[in-house]
């Protein structure tokens, strides 16, 4: 059995700790505060996911897609770029309101 991975998904909670009250009533009413709550700049699952590569990727190359908050987007691309991995505006995907909802990194 292998413990390496090609592809790896993650959709962590993403939502910083102080905007989870501005969230739509839908959301904060109804999604449990476990798949809401990234901490208190959003990224703390971010980076649990992140320090755990090193053990799962694959010796042939791996890719992580994890969906992403927009308003934290830019915080998570200079924390990935930080730790050794790289992390482009280009290695992310829009939802249909033009949102930053995907990166994409190549392990």
């Amino acid at each position: 059995a292998s413990n390496s991975f090609d592809i790896i998904l993650a959709n962590p909670p993403y939502i910083p700790e102080s905007d989870i009250p501005k969230l739509a009533i839908e959301v904060r009413s109804y999604d449990p505060i476990i798949a809401l709550d990234g901490g208190d700049d959003g990224l703390k699952e971010y980076k649990v996911i992140l320090k755990q590569l090193q053990k799962i990727k694959s010796k042939n190359g791996s890719k992580l897609i994890m969906e992403i908050y927009n308003d934290n987007a830019e915080d998570l691309i200079d924390y990935v770029n930080n730790i050794g991995l790289a992390a482009r505006d280009e290695n992310i995907r829009y939802d249909m309101n033009r949102k930053k909802r995907v990166l994409i990194i190549d392990l």
